[in-house]
């Protein structure tokens, strides 16, 4: 029952919060411009949401309807937090934009945030450092469609709750914050998650999948973890490979990303959502049946879904447009920087 209450607790929090800091944003002019590239808002959306899932998060846990987060992982996720506000303010260069990510997750494992993968304590923490870099990325370049972020997040979090029940009540309360930050985000979306939302979710997914790992078998399997966030890996993936091939750096904006190229060919925004969310919830099933696989079924478990990814890649390949099809208005896509 305490985590039902977490849950609906935290996404009740979100939603009120989400609704004052929408207010307050566009009263003191903290909005997103709409996008000539990808035409999806005609007015200025709010940001600051990452600021009421931040919130939802941190009342459930504080009233101690959920465990505690340790004090890394606390750490960590307000750093990340702090640093994308800074980014939705004031647009980061990219290294500036790095190097805050690299505080939180340094601050994290230096505050206890650890990964016994190897036994080798500086290759491990190196190891979880990347990984921690490595998801905030991903899911700050996924988040390009009204609700999509938010939706990938909670079928992650309720699949991490799973793999690791001794931080269930945190990734509980994270996926209820996700689901009330839905109301107000799913399309069309009246406020956006924005660099800071990105982050902190990105670093608490990372987290609690580090925590999963380390609460698993040893030698610790790393397959289920990446298949429940395979959908945000896939898109960082994708589109550094495709920016790359085009000549074009992989922190610029573009019209790569898998939710554009989707629908570009003809879904609207609440059918990609709906195509990526099946496709995570299928993810985070095979992650689950994956943490209870013997080796030589979880081999050909991970050769079915490296087929399965080549297919999706040579199908959004076939998808693509040129940028004059978006700029003509043809698809309705967000508001990003990305």
């Amino acid at each position: 029952m305490s985590a039902a209450l977490a849950f609906l607790v935290s996404a009740f929090v979100t939603v009120v919060a989400a609704t004052a800091l929408r207010a307050f944003a566009r009263r003191v002019g903290l909005v997103d411009a709409p996008d000539p590239l990808v035409p999806q808002h005609k007015a200025p959306v709010a940001t600051l949401g990452g600021a009421a899932v931040a919130t939802g998060c941190a009342l459930t846990l504080g009233t101690g309807l959920a465990e505690p987060l340790q004090l890394g992982l606390g750490v960590g996720a307000g750093i990340a937090l702090a640093a994308g506000v800074v980014d939705d303010v004031r647009d980061l260069p990219i290294a500036a934009k790095l190097a805050l990510q690299a505080v939180a997750a340094g601050a994290a494992i230096a505050l206890g945030l650890d990964l016994d993968l190897t036994g080798n304590g500086p290759v491990d923490a190196a190891v979880a450092f990347i990984w921690i870099l490595v998801v905030i990325n991903a899911v700050n370049l996924t988040d390009v469609c009204d609700g999509l972020v938010p939706g990938l997040a909670a079928i992650a979090f309720f699949a991490l709750a799973v793999l690791e029940p001794g931080s269930s009540g945190s990734a509980i309360a994270a996926a209820g914050a996700c689901v009330g930050f839905l109301a107000l985000n799913a399309p069309p979306a009246s406020i956006f998650l924005g660099d800071a939302g990105s982050h902190f979710l990105g670093f608490l997914l990372a987290a609690v999948a580090l925590a999963a790992v380390q609460g698993g078998e040893s030698p610790p399997n790393l397959v289920p973890p990446v298949l429940v966030l395979g959908l945000f890996l896939f898109e960082l993936v994708f589109v550094v490979v495709e920016r790359s091939r085009r000549g074009v750096p992989w922190w610029r904006g573009s019209d790569d990303h898998v939710a554009l190229r989707l629908q570009a060919a003809g879904l609207s925004r609440i059918r990609t959502d709906l195509v990526l969310w099946a496709s995570a919830a299928a993810l985070g099933f095979g992650g689950l049946l994956a943490s209870r696989l013997e080796d030589f079924s979880l081999l050909a478990a991970a050769l079915g879904v490296a087929v399965a990814a080549a297919g999706a890649w040579r199908l959004l390949r076939a998808l693509d447009r040129p940028a004059a099809a978006l700029l003509a208005g043809r698809i309705g896509a967000p508001s990003v920087r990305r």
